[in-house]
């Protein structure tokens, strides 16, 4: 095993309690770009307003199918993502909306949760125009070494680029998967963030160090932009 990162691991990764989620429903939709995205949007907005927070929209451009949007928001566990999803049972005007949406998807919608380890998302809204880069890999070795690395790797990351990045492992799905989040304010300032990193000795380092630590070629990122 490489470098042990288990120093980097945050005191309170085993805390009691809930935490909190990153919450994402992704769908690939068929359609001409203006009727899709109207779609989208008007489902976005009835359902921000309905439970009174933040829901983003990116399309993701990169890295997916083309077509592919991606609601988000934060929830507080599991608890807070049913509590959220009780608001439409039995709603006409969300029946309405998702009909509209479903009429234009390929295949069926992809729920994933997940549970933030470093960073923070609170009250963060990204404007519409940010760039959100998006890496998971699946964990080969310890727990612990594979948490304090991606600790270590995006507080040196952020320090770099001057970018919050979020890192959390997957709640369903992949088990031992974990991804990076990382919101730059728009597509330049997301291209000088990789240029940075790409030219820092320290960032290639630690990810050549960290090889055995993840399955081979289970990596995988995407790019998506805020669209409301």
């Amino acid at each position: 095993m490489g470098t042990d990162h288990r120093d980097a691991l945050p005191c309170d990764v085993y805390r009691e309690g809930n935490l909190m989620e990153l919450f994402t429903r992704t769908v690939l939709l068929q359609g001409s770009v203006d009727e899709t995205l109207g779609v989208a949007s008007d489902l976005r907005a009835y359902v921000s307003d309905k439970v009174g927070q933040e829901i983003g929209l990116w399309a993701v451009g990169l890295g997916a199918p083309y077509g592919t949007l991606s609601f988000s928001t934060v929830v507080d566990g599991l608890a807070g993502a049913a509590a959220m999803n009780a608001h439409f049972m039995g709603d006409a005007g969300y029946e309405e909306r998702a009909a509209k949406l479903r009429s234009h998807m390929v295949g069926t919608a992809e729920t994933q949760m997940m549970t933030v380890i470093h960073g923070e998302l609170g009250d963060q809204r990204p404007p519409v125009g940010a760039v959100a880069t998006i890496t998971t890999a699946v964990a080969a070795g310890r727990y612990d070494q594979v948490v304090g690395f991606g600790v270590e790797l995006s507080q040196h990351a952020e320090s770099v680029t001057g970018m919050p990045i979020v890192f959390g492992s997957a709640l369903a799905g992949t088990f031992g998967e974990f991804g990076w989040v990382g919101i730059a304010a728009d597509a330049a300032a997301a291209d000088d963030a990789n240029a940075k990193l790409l030219a820092d000795p320290k960032y290639i380092d630690m990810i050549s160090s960290a090889t055995d630590m993840f399955v081979q070629g289970a990596a995988h990122r995407m790019i998506g932009t805020r669209v409301a």
